[in-house]
């Protein structure tokens, strides 16, 4: 079966080599009889454009969305329009619209569109030229340039025509600049070698080949550089634009934070919901952190469950603030999700804890920041998650985004009215050991911290183990309570 699955396979590349082999012999065959010169050449660039067609076809991109419309057909529509007459160019003239245009699902027909009218303009311009001068060199010295522009102008004004955004700009995107001159610069060879011998043109068939599969470089690099998933640039990327970041503050003296944001138990979401519904999640997590950034900052994926952002010209206060925003807006979203079963179900909000780090305090160093910002996460993956984590310099404990200067009181829901003290974390028992959410020191797996309080009627001290499940009832003492301690 599989092999009878993988010769089934090949069948439609055997047709399209024959095709192709076919097209090559006929033209051989033409230009060894007494047929006119034009229709000479007319008969090898209906060769090259056929065998570019079927190349095009297997090398099109499989993803839709990272299909484009620029081609390479200079290659042979030059030499035609400055070669021959409109009787042979015509054709295939209407060849190259009809591939461009054709219905297609992975572009819009107004993607298309601008394209389909730089050829026209472009065929146009040249011929004019030619006949305008009586010479096709001039056609070739002065149409071919104009045809270049006529090709950036088109992808930077199409798309406000058409109302498409293209993500293959032929000004914006160096690549595509690249490809079509160098299309342009295999034409003018291949005219001016066909002008004598028309059998030469045949030498164009490799460089077609190169240049149809050179349209996907781009994607290519595009797919190498983002994470299939979220559509965020994957952890290399966001490494390199974060590094370059960094240099160019360094030089500027503007503050730079990076941040790891890590989602809460999302094992526990896969278990429950299945794998696909966790993508999912991870799809509308990357997108809430995304809209809440600025236009200046990066985010990428930096592996599994996390993300990692960097905010460029904000103070660390300021970028406390933004990770602060990110956590409520992660942590108040809903999902939409199909479980394993294929049940729709609306999934309850997942929260993630982030470790924030700034160069005000640790340097334009990208490895230390990270390193720094990810102790900050572990910090706040100990004490509790769901939190914000300010990382600190190294031998200093990490803090919470509000701890360090306003220590925070937890009213436990005990017996015998015993509320905690208000300590300081210098004072504290457990030493300058960070502090969770909730104002309660981290503590190891193995034993709890414990927590110094005084009872209220008899002003005895003494020590209350915290218990080991989370404390959900959380403010600050009254003034009352405050003032009798």
């Amino acid at each position: 079966m599989v092999r009878a699955a993988s010769t089934s396979s090949r069948g439609p590349l055997v047709v399209s080599a024959l095709v192709a082999f076919a097209g090559v012999v006929v033209a051989l065959w033409l230009c060894q009889l007494s047929v006119p010169h034009a229709w000479q050449i007319t008969a090898v660039l209906c060769a090259v454009a056929i065998v570019g067609f079927i190349a095009g076809e297997y090398a099109q991109t499989p993803i839709p969305e990272a299909a484009q419309p620029w081609n390479v057909h200079a290659i042979w529509l030059v030499p035609s329009v400055l070669l021959t007459g409109p009787r042979q160019f015509l054709p295939l003239l209407l060849l190259s619209l009809a591939a461009t245009l054709w219905p297609s699902s992975r572009q819009a027909l107004r993607s298309r569109l601008p394209v389909a009218a730089n050829t026209v303009v472009g065929c146009a311009v040249l011929y004019g030229v030619s006949r305008i001068t009586g010479r096709w060199q001039w056609g070739l010295a002065v149409g071919l340039p104009v045809l270049l522009v006529l090709a950036g102008a088109m992808a930077v004004l199409g798309p406000r025509w058409t109302g498409v955004a293209t993500r293959s700009g032929f000004v914006r995107e160096w690549h595509w600049t690249a490809i079509e001159v160098c299309s342009a610069c295999t034409a003018c060879l291949v005219t001016v070698a066909m002008s004598d011998q028309p059998v030469v043109g045949l030498t164009a068939i490799p460089p077609m080949v190169l240049a149809v599969f050179a349209l996907r470089w781009p994607e290519l690099t595009s797919r190498a550089r983002t994470d299939d998933k979220t559509g965020l640039p994957n952890a290399g990327r966001w490494e390199d634009l974060s590094r370059r970041a960094l240099q160019t503050s360094m030089l500027t003296g503007r503050p730079v934070s990076l941040l790891i944001i890590d989602i809460d138990h999302f094992k526990a979401v896969n278990d429950t919901y299945g794998h696909l519904a966790g993508d999912g999640i991870l799809i509308s997590v990357a997108e809430c952190i995304r809209t809440a950034l600025g236009p200046g900052d990066l985010v990428g994926r930096f592996g599994g469950e996390e993300f990692v952002v960097t905010t460029v010209d904000l103070h660390e206060s300021a970028s406390l603030a933004l990770a602060e925003r990110i956590r409520r807006r992660i942590a108040s979203t809903s999902h939409q999700v199909v479980t394993r079963e294929g049940v729709a179900v609306v999934a309850a909000p997942v929260t993630c804890t982030i470790g924030v780090a700034s160069s005000e305090t640790l340097g334009h160093e990208h490895t230390t920041l990270l390193r720094r910002a990810d102790a900050a996460l572990s910090t706040g993956k100990r004490s509790g998650r769901d939190q914000v984590v300010r990382a600190t310099a190294v031998g200093r404990p990490a803090l919470p985004s509000a701890g360090a200067d306003h220590p925070r009181l937890t009213q436990l829901s005990h017996p015998g009215g015993i509320v905690p003290v208000q300590l300081t974390p210098q004072q504290h028992p457990v030493g300058s050991r960070s502090v969770n959410r909730a104002g309660l020191p981290a503590r190891p797996a193995s034993r709890p911290a414990p927590l110094v309080t005084r009872n209220s009627e008899t002003g005895a001290l003494g020590a209350l183990p915290v218990q080991r499940s989370r404390v959900t009832t959380t403010r600050p003492i009254p003034r009352s309570h405050e003032t009798e301690a």
